[in-house]
């Protein structure tokens, strides 16, 4: 007895032409795929977005950009935390270090306080 043949979805489809490198990001068959492609919710998107950015290390002025998005998609700075904190072990934690004080700063966090000393909150001890 033969079982029905599967049908793949879209995404399927996408994931394997990435995986076997027949889509490329620079051509335009990619804004095709990518305009009909489900898209996580907004929320999620920036915060793999603000992953990627501590990944590759990126500008300060790259930060502040996505917050903004991050921020009107409801991302709190909790979600902040607990996306760098779940970063660290894969990337690093100087990677994550490197990073958090753009993070902060686009946050609207005050950060040159704490680094003078003016700041009056402890650091937390494990």
């Amino acid at each position: 007895m033969n079982d029905p043949p599967r049908t793949h979805s879209a995404s399927e489809d996408v994931l394997r032409m990435l995986a076997v490198g027949h889509l490329d990001p620079d051509s335009p068959a990619w804004a095709a795929v990518a305009a009909h492609a489900p898209s996580p919710d907004p929320k999620l998107r920036t915060i793999a977005r603000l992953g990627a950015l501590v990944a590759t290390n990126a500008s300060d002025a790259s930060f502040a950009a996505i917050v903004d998005d991050a921020i009107g998609a409801g991302v709190t700075v909790d979600d902040l935390v607990g996306t760098l904190l779940c970063l660290a072990p894969v990337i690093g934690s100087a990677r994550v270090v490197s990073a958090a004080p753009a993070m902060a700063t686009a946050f609207g966090l005050d950060v040159e306080l704490l680094l003078e000393g003016k700041d009056q909150q402890q650091p937390i001890s494990p």
